[in-house]
């Protein structure tokens, strides 16, 4: 049985490092689902508990039928509306989670069904997506996502130093679990597309 590790394979866009760094992100294929409201509304728990259980049942599936074995990787968060100047409700997000190329929409059809019966929980509004960032600047912010505001401050300078423009969505990739670890060490990659400035 094959056995690849997608953290390992793009260990750039997964790498902890205090200062600003350049990555590229090219194409890849996600789980993901679409919501409004603030990170403590029940939609939004409701959202990464579904999206957990989808992707751990395609990844059992997959090693099961002996064809592939693979860690599920951290949470990501596309902030599709900026949480800074938004009221609370019209927050808008897609959480993901990376998927390897293997697991077709088709493979999901079986994970969906085992969820819904044996765990009563519905995917339907989960989906396969592709989604290519390109090239993007990274930190870490150690802390409670409160404060990633200091993050997002680092790579506007940074940014402007470089002659780069910044081009949303923020991107959130939470390097630990909140239910287990303290705010102050909770550790989050924030990431933003660039482009030049013409």
């Amino acid at each position: 049985m094959q056995t690849i590790d997608l953290v390992r394979e793009n260990a750039p866009l997964y790498a902890a490092r205090n200062g600003v760094v350049e990555v590229e992100a090219g194409p890849a294929t996600f789980l993901a689902v679409e919501g409004e409201g603030s990170p403590d509304t029940p939609a939004h728990t409701s959202a990464i508990s579904r999206l957990f259980a989808l992707a751990w049942a395609a990844k059992l599936a997959l090693e099961y039928n002996g064809e592939l074995a693979y860690d599920v990787p951290p949470l990501e968060c596309l902030w599709l509306s900026d949480p800074s100047i938004a009221p609370e409700a019209p927050w808008q997000w897609r959480l993901m989670l990376r998927l390897p190329e293997a697991v077709t929409e088709a493979r999901l059809a079986g994970p969906r069904r085992y969820v819904a019966e044996r765990k009563g929980l519905d995917t339907t509004d989960i989906r396969r997506v592709r989604f290519t960032e390109g090239r993007a600047v990274q930190t870490l912010h150690t802390g409670p996502y409160g404060r990633e505001a200091e993050a997002y401050a680092r790579l506007d300078t940074y940014a402007g130093a470089h002659g780069l423009r910044l081009r949303g969505p923020g991107h959130d990739i939470y390097l630990n679990d909140p239910e287990r670890v303290a705010p102050e060490k909770l550790k989050t990659l924030i990431r933003l597309a660039v482009s030049p400035h013409r």
